[in-house]
């Protein structure tokens, strides 16, 4: 029987010790338990603060969107149905299906490039 030694991996020798994670569920999903729950033990276990991006909120960069931005007070349905319409003619007015991925990219990098970044323990 062969053994296979496990490599160690001290935390503190890394140089931005991080980890982002993607999730992409169906509408009505329960994310926000996971990611409470996630986020708790991301925390307990291995001293990690976490920051929830949405790509929908990266629609906001974009003008010329026919869809307006939903506004405080709508039903959830329509809140729903407006950020979608949005992402939708954000990725045909870029020409790219993953453009808002691009956008929270360059949100992560530009937060990272900061004279005064907090960076990850």
């Amino acid at each position: 029987m062969e053994t296979v030694a496990a490599a160690s991996v001290d935390s503190a020798d890394a140089q931005f010790p991080e980890i982002v994670i993607g999730l992409v569920a169906p509408y009505g999903t329960p994310l926000t338990y996971f990611t409470t729950t996630l986020s708790g033990m991301l925390k307990a276990k291995c001293d990690y603060g976490t920051e929830l991006l949405r790509l929908s909120d990266y629609t906001k960069l974009f003008s010329g969107l026919a869809e307006a931005n939903p506004s405080s007070g709508v039903s959830e349905a329509a809140r729903v149905a407006a950020l979608m319409t949005r992402g939708d003619q954000a990725r045909e007015l870029a020409k790219s299906a993953d453009v808002l991925a691009l956008c929270a990219i360059k949100d992560i990098h530009d937060r990272r490039s900061q004279q005064d970044a907090i960076l990850p323990k």
